[in-house]
């Protein structure tokens, strides 16, 4: 009896110290690393130890500077300041030399229905508003080069493409089309002053007064400021008149 239970004592031994061989030639084989077939061992890849430091990330460029309010108000009165005062000289403009600008063709409105001469006016207001922005544009900087070729140029388009219109019986007589075409005269009025051609801002007031100046409710009739700077037609002409007269008295 004695003798079996020595023989189970030293069955289980032997079982655990096996197990304990298994266990530690398991380890040792995943340590050792894998031979390839070229007979070149493997060596384990070790990540590589970098003292340079890593740059700090670009700043960013500083945005430009928005102006103060105080900037933007002395810019406004520097405009403001131009526009009161007209050119020291007055221009006198060469009669219109259509065939040297290319761009210029003559119009025919005579056979033209009123929605078409209604789209032909506001066209031409647009262009005489932009005429009447980069000359203001030009004042302000006092670019009397520019002012010169721009005047030109202005001169022959009215001479081509405003005239017709403004001198059509039925643009001016018309309920749909006779205020625009009022409104043309006082722009070629106000281009003409700003350019300093005084005689010819007089010549378009002049036809102002003689085709609308007795129609009270028109002059009188609110109109959209933004469309050509005035609420009426005949704050318009008023302001204009008072330069005038301020310019003839520099003269």
């Amino acid at each position: 009896m004695k003798i079996k239970h020595y023989f189970v004592v030293l069955s289980v031994a032997a079982l655990f110290m096996s197990g304990c061989v298994y266990d530690l030639f398991m380890v040792q084989k995943e340590k050792k690393p894998e031979a390839k077939p070229d007979g070149i061992v493997a060596q384990p890849i070790v990540p590589a130890k970098t003292t340079q430091a890593i740059p700090p990330p670009p700043k960013p460029e500083p945005s430009a500077k928005v102006p103060s309010t105080e900037q933007w108000q002395e810019k406004l009165n520097e405009l403001k300041r131009a526009e009161e005062q007209p050119p020291a000289t007055p221009r006198h403009f060469a009669p219109r030399d259509y065939a040297a600008i290319s761009w210029l063709s003559p119009v025919v409105l005579t056979y033209a229905d009123i929605d078409k001469k209604k789209d032909y006016i506001l066209s031409t207001k647009k262009s005489l508003k932009r005429f009447l922005i980069v000359t203001k544009d030009f004042r302000a900087s006092r670019d009397n080069v520019n002012i010169e070729e721009i005047g030109r140029e202005a001169n022959s388009f009215i001479g081509i493409y405003v005239d017709p219109i403004i001198s059509d019986h039925g643009a001016l007589n018309n309920v749909e089309t006779k205020l625009e075409t009022a409104k043309l005269h006082l722009l070629c009025a106000l281009l003409y002053y700003d350019l300093a051609g005084y005689n010819q801002s007089k010549k378009y007031l002049n036809l102002f007064h003689q085709r609308f100046g007795k129609d009270p409710a028109m002059l009188d009739l609110s109109i959209d400021p933004m469309d050509i700077g005035f609420n009426t037609l005949s704050a318009g002409i008023q302001d204009l008149e008072k330069k005038l007269s301020a310019q003839s008295m520099i003269q």
